[in-house]
């Protein structure tokens, strides 16, 4: 039986994109991760949502910043020695941990800064900039639309072109947009895409619902964009076309299921 993903809240539920992105802080973290210990649903959430937090965190070209660029923030970020209220003579003089806690708000943010900036200089020093920028930005869509209250999983099973094949298709019936995920799919030359169908046999309906690739592993993921809402359809499929795309199925299925 799916699991509705907006039900997954309690309990460690819905916590696997968070965690993967490192964004939980140790107490969450520890807490998550016994959790999932005993909780099969978040280890495939995490199975699956791996790919793409792996692929964040390398979004950017990674470019050294000039040196001077770290004493030119870690000067503006920090406060003037004029501005600090002297430590009255009565009171004890802070000690080393004190000094560090005081100033652990401003280091964090230089650390930001700093991080930000680094890949600020790196997209400037680039000719792929639009390129690189957006290819972050739909894998930032891809975790947002996975997320969304309503959304649902659908198993996608192996078909006779690809019998080592898997996938899983997020949606909600009510919207136009999904999230596939495959894995172990044979990695296509250039010329050749994988496309998803979207299909409705009794209306006599078939739409694309994209073109994508998979990496060294096989993995893929797609944001899709039906033309009409999902509901309107009743299984899908995937099969290896030209690079573009097709306007109707022409090579192997690969991936097949019911939504």
């Amino acid at each position: 039986m799916d699991l509705r993903l907006d039900q997954l809240n309690r309990g460690g539920h819905g916590d696997a994109a968070v965690y993967l992105l490192g964004a939980l802080d140790e107490s969450a973290r520890a807490s998550f991760e016994a959790h999932a210990a005993n909780c099969a649903e978040c280890r495939r959430e995490v199975a699956l949502l791996q790919p793409i937090a792996d692929r964040l965190a390398l979004a950017v070209p990674q470019v050294e910043p000039p040196p001077h660029l770290a004493a030119s923030i870690i000067a503006a970020a920090l406060p003037a020695p004029a501005t600090i209220t002297p430590v009255p003579p009565a009171q004890p003089h802070p000690t080393w941990w004190q000094r560090v806690e005081r100033y652990s708000s401003a280091i964090s943010i230089v650390a930001l800064v700093l991080a930000l900036a680094g890949s600020g200089y790196a997209f400037s020093q680039h000719q792929e900039v639009q390129s690189t920028n957006d290819k972050a930005a739909q894998l930032v869509e891809i975790l947002s639309t996975m997320y969304q209250p309503g959304m649902t999983p659908r198993t996608l099973n192996a078909a006779e072109g690809a019998p080592q094949a898997k996938g899983r298709i997020f949606l909600a019936p009510d919207r136009t947009q999904a999230v596939l995920m495959t894995y172990d799919l044979p990695r296509l030359p250039g010329t050749q895409a994988y496309q998803l169908w979207l299909n409705n046999p009794d209306a006599g309906k078939r739409d694309s619902g994209g073109v994508f690739q998979v990496d060294e592993s096989g993995r893929g993921h797609l944001l899709v964009r039906a033309p009409q809402v999902l509901a309107e359809y009743r299984n899908t499929g995937v099969t290896q076309e030209p690079a573009k795309g097709s306007q109707w199925p022409t090579g192997k299925r690969v991936l097949m299921g019911e939504l």
